[in-house]
């Protein structure tokens, strides 16, 4: 691959990396009715998960620089990709919001679902 060649890809997965943050908001906001009924509480109570993932976002940013300072940029990077691909696919087998400490700040008392 040429020196150009190369530039040119790092670019254009650099920036579909900044669109992850961006993405997984913009696929989560049209979701919080049913996040309500999911958790059974109010939607005026849901937007405190997305100020959660918002905080994680920018804890994320402190927690990278110094990491891609110490192990380079590659690692701390294929780590992040992989939490923030697996950790959603546990959501589903979490039976109450207490046990996700970001959801518990939802509501003081969530019913578990009825399976």
């Amino acid at each position: 691959m040429t020196q150009g060649r190369g530039r040119v890809l790092s670019l254009v997965i650099l920036g579909a990396l900044t669109t992850f943050g961006p993405m997984a908001i913009d696929l989560y906001l049209p979701a919080f009715p049913d996040v309500a009924a999911d958790l059974r509480v109010s939607v005026m109570t849901v937007p405190l998960t997305l100020t959660a993932a918002m905080l994680g976002l920018g804890l994320g940013q402190v927690f990278y620089g110094p990491l891609s300072d110490r192990y380079g940029r590659k690692r701390p990077l294929v780590a992040g990709l992989i939490l923030f691909t697996s950790l959603p696919s546990h959501a589903p087998l979490r039976r109450t919001s207490d046990s996700c400490w970001p959801c518990a700040s939802c509501s003081r008392s969530v019913d578990p679902p009825v399976w």
